[in-house]
């Protein structure tokens, strides 16, 4: 043999192996609806329908141990042996966790196929079968401490299976096409009513089926008692020579509830003024709120109670506008978990700003070196404060160096403002001398 011929059968060896390789390699394919929304199969690889539980909470939410039964009825042909309801239990290590989007953690699970246990006739036939889910199996805590709420999927499946009978069996058939129609739609943003859809396992993004129901949950606290219910807390502390332990600083804070897992279109939201010793104090309106902002019993766009302790109620969503000196705390209490919280504290003369942030998946520190700017926290979410080692917090402090110069002039320039100071009063005496000197001529 040639060394030309033993070349082209090394090279042709090796594309063969190549695509050995590729073909090995492929990831797995999955199998498509036909132009009728059919999903198809045959009697070696039959197509199979399976139920995907996705269940979204706020993040830093602790995903409950909560139980999702589906309930499978037939509804058109003959009654076949087998059938069975399915559950999926979360709060195990069998929950698969998605990447937060946007503050919301979504953990799904999905069922084995729904029809691996039933014995389907001989000759073959259409066998009709409604999935829906099974609400308010689970209970829920509402006391002074917590409040949960879960809210349920209104999805409802239309599944039509087709059957053939086996080639080498005269008593069973086995399914060959599945039709899986939304009857009512799961989310807003999800499959209308009259869509066909692909109920196969690991058919979306090749991780579960597209037959889903999805709940949504959420955790808030219930407790209004400043000395044991603090849920964040946004502190205010000066430091340096020079720095003024009266003077107050202008806070702008935005608290707003989880867009998941709560039914209420707003929630009110309780604040306490704590000084130094953690114990509650009376506010004092126009000094802890913007002037400007006092209407009446509304303060800083909260409200203010006639209760001792005082305390500031507020809206989810809205914004409120309070001021704070060194040694003074805001104590919110009664907020969701993930609920999502920016603090913008207002430049002060003369002061470096910095701020201690810790929240949901984050403790730092942030600082802005130049003095007299506005620092805000950034958009952040409320861990839960049962797990965490310390409470959420916002703790600003703002640093005054000695010899700074209250009118704003920077230590650094002061030479050269005297320099150009001295220069301006020497022009002016010299220019009224003058005048002077005319004005004896004449």
């Amino acid at each position: 043999m040639t060394r030309k011929k033993l070349s082209i059968l090394k090279r042709m060896a090796c594309f063969t192996l190549i695509l050995v390789l590729c073909f090995s390699m492929a990831p797995p394919t999955f199998a498509e609806l036909n132009s009728n929304g059919a999903l198809l199969g045959t009697e070696a690889n039959p197509p199979k329908a399976a139920i995907t539980k996705m269940l979204k909470l706020p993040v830093g939410t602790t995903t409950p141990a909560f139980s999702f039964e589906f309930e499978i009825t037939q509804t058109g042909g003959i009654t076949v042996p087998g059938l069975v309801n399915q559950t999926l239990s979360f709060g195990a290590s069998s929950d698969k966790t998605m990447s937060p989007v946007d503050g919301v953690n979504s953990v799904y699970q999905e069922t084995p196929d729904i029809f691996a246990g039933v014995t389907w006739p001989a000759g073959g036939g259409e066998y009709e079968f409604r999935v829906k889910e099974t609400h308010d199996n689970n209970p829920l805590i509402d006391d002074a401490f917590y409040k949960e709420e879960l809210i349920y999927s209104p999805a409802v499946y239309d599944v039509t299976v087709y059957t053939k009978e086996k080639e080498n069996s005269t008593t069973e058939s086995y399914i060959f096409a599945i039709v899986t129609m939304v009857d009512t739609r799961d989310t807003d943003d999800g499959a209308g009513a009259g869509a066909k859809i692909d109920p196969s396992p690991g058919s979306v993004q090749g991780e579960y089926s597209g037959m889903i129901f999805t709940n949504e949950y959420s955790k808030k606290y219930n407790g209004t008692d400043p000395d044991n219910d603090t849920t964040f807390k946004l502190s205010k502390t000066v430091h340096g020579p020079d720095a003024n332990p009266n003077e107050y600083f202008s806070f702008a804070v935005y608290i707003t509830q989880p867009s998941v897992g709560v039914t209420a279109p707003t929630t009110e939201y309780y604040a306490y003024l704590m000084d130094e010793t953690d114990t509650a104090m009376s506010f004092i309106p126009t000094e802890n709120f913007t002037v400007g902002t006092i209407v009446g019993g509304t303060v800083g766009g909260g409200t203010l109670s006639t209760s001792s302790p005082q305390f500031i109620t507020f809206n989810s969503g809205d914004t409120i506008f309070v001021n704070l000196k060194h040694g003074q705390w805001f104590n919110f209490v009664g907020t969701h978990v993930g609920a999502r919280f920016l603090v913008i504290e207002s430049g002060k003369l003369g002061y470096t700003p910095t701020c201690e942030i810790t929240a949901y998946n984050r403790t730092s520190l942030i600082s802005d070196t130049t003095a007299n700017n506005d620092l805000s926290t950034g958009p952040q979410y409320l861990g839960d404060s049962d797990i965490m080692t310390q409470n959420n917090k916002a703790a600003f402090m703002n640093t005054k160096a000695a010899g700074t110069i209250p009118t704003g002039i920077s230590v650094d320039d002061l030479p050269y403002v005297i320099l150009i100071g001295t220069g301006l009063i020497s022009l002016a005496g010299y220019v009224f001398f003058k005048s002077r000197k005319k004005a004896k001529i004449i």
